[in-house]
């Protein structure tokens, strides 16, 4: 039986998550995310290694290797962005301070080791998996793996130069920010160009900036973020289905995980969702019923119930008092809802909306029907309306009674 003629369709892969050291037999199916070549330490004009981050169809990551020895074999047989079928590595642990992923183990090319081009398609994750700003930011000391990262450029520092071993070198600093938080991400050298060759092409408006594969440094006892030589990417209002707007922030396997588990998908932290436009026929429908409603209250209730001679300062000072009240609530709702909370920031206003409801009812005449001095003349004697469940034009009937026998 020939067995040399076996179809890869019919091929048994190995797990990328699986493969540890002393394995003998390695045979995978990946893409390749990331490849980079590394500079000889003595004679940066030449390289080394050739690195490599590959991810199989359940987007577990393995870094790789390939020694400057096995370049004639396999630097023209590997590109970024490809999946290929591999097979026949040696198997190590990973250590090191720039771990390029979470495997404890890489792979290292030998020259039986078989490669083979594949089908990109199953490959439809874009391998970024975001760790939040918050979570870079609760760090106390250099973390030894790379991240990924996300957020819109909301500030950038002019260009600087300094001295790095003998030579001059670039730097700008940048500001992500998202709904976790805000960091600071230091780029050098090359990275200060590609950074301003694709702010040029960038759309106006706050660019959205994935920074692939950062290190986390501690510098003044404070957490941030920099660019490591020849190894990260930086990506600007990249068309990824998993980071468009609307989709989350932590687009990472463990939050896909529990929306799966809960059957729905929409999660506390904004897991993407198809039905982002009910969010927007909602929001439609409270314009059209507020500006017609609610909305106009200040103005046409002192249009009813001021006479004359006070209708126009009475009508400034309700204009006044909405406004001020709209800037109060638009200045104060990000940072209440920092300090206590979306829930108890609601509960504020709750209480103000009830304290409101309560001071219409008990102090706020009904002047449905009633003459303009009637009106006034209900003003004029200060009566508290306690027992509201009594109509004011019953009072109204008195009063003309009275009036009445009087004459």
């Amino acid at each position: 039986m020939d067995c040399a003629g076996k179809s890869s369709v019919d091929a048994v892969y190995d797990d990328v998550a699986d493969i540890v050291p002393g394995k003998e037999v390695v045979r995978i199916k990946v893409k390749v995310l990331r490849l980079w070549k590394v500079p000889a330490f003595l004679n940066p004009s030449e390289f080394s290694f050739i690195e490599m981050v590959l991810m199989d169809e359940k987007r577990a990551k393995i870094h790789a290797t390939i020694r400057k020895q096995l370049f004639y074999m396999f630097e023209s047989k590997v590109e970024e962005g490809k999946a290929y079928e591999m097979s026949y590595f040696s198997v190590f642990p990973q250590s090191g301070n720039y771990r390029t992923t979470l495997h404890s183990s890489k792979l290292v090319f030998q020259s039986k080791t078989d490669v083979v081009p594949a089908d990109t398609a199953a490959f439809t994750h874009s391998g970024i998996t975001v760790t939040t700003l918050a979570e870079i930011c609760a760090f106390n000391h250099d973390y030894e793996f790379l991240v990924d990262v996300i957020g819109v450029m909301t500030g950038i520092s002019a260009e600087r130069e300094y001295v790095r071993d003998g030579k001059l070198t670039r730097m700008v600093i940048i500001e992500l920010t998202n709904h976790s938080g805000k960091c600071e991400c230091a780029l050098f050298g090359n990275y200060v160009d590609e950074l301003n060759k694709k702010m040029g092409k960038s759309s106006g408006g706050l660019p959205t900036v994935v920074i692939q594969f950062a290190k986390v440094k501690i510098f003044r006892d404070k957490a941030s973020l920099q660019n490591v030589m020849s190894t990260t990417r930086i990506l600007i209002n990249l068309d990824i289905p998993e980071l468009l707007p609307g989709a989350c922030l932590i687009s990472n396997d463990t939050t896909e995980d529990q929306c799966q588990k809960e059957q729905r998908q929409w999660y506390t932290r904004g897991c993407p969702s198809q039905n982002g436009w009910l969010a927007l026929i909602g929001l439609s429908l409270y314009i059209l019923f507020f500006s017609p409603g609610m909305g106009t209250v200040p103005w046409v209730v002192n249009s009813e119930i001021y006479p004359l001679r006070y209708r126009g300062i009475c009508g400034g000072m309700a204009s006044t008092s909405n406004w001020i009240s709209n800037l109060i609530v638009a200045q104060s709702f990000l940072s209440l809802t920092d300090a206590i909370g979306t829930s108890y920031t609601f509960m504020i206003f709750i209480f103000i909306t009830v304290a409101a409801i309560v001071f219409v009812v008990v102090f706020v005449p009904e002047t449905k029907g009633l003459p303009i001095e009637e009106v006034e003349n209900m003003l004029e004697r200060r009566t508290l309306n306690f027992k509201f469940w009594q109509r004011n034009s019953d009072s109204h009937d008195q009063v003309l009674t009275q009036k009445n026998v009087s004459f």
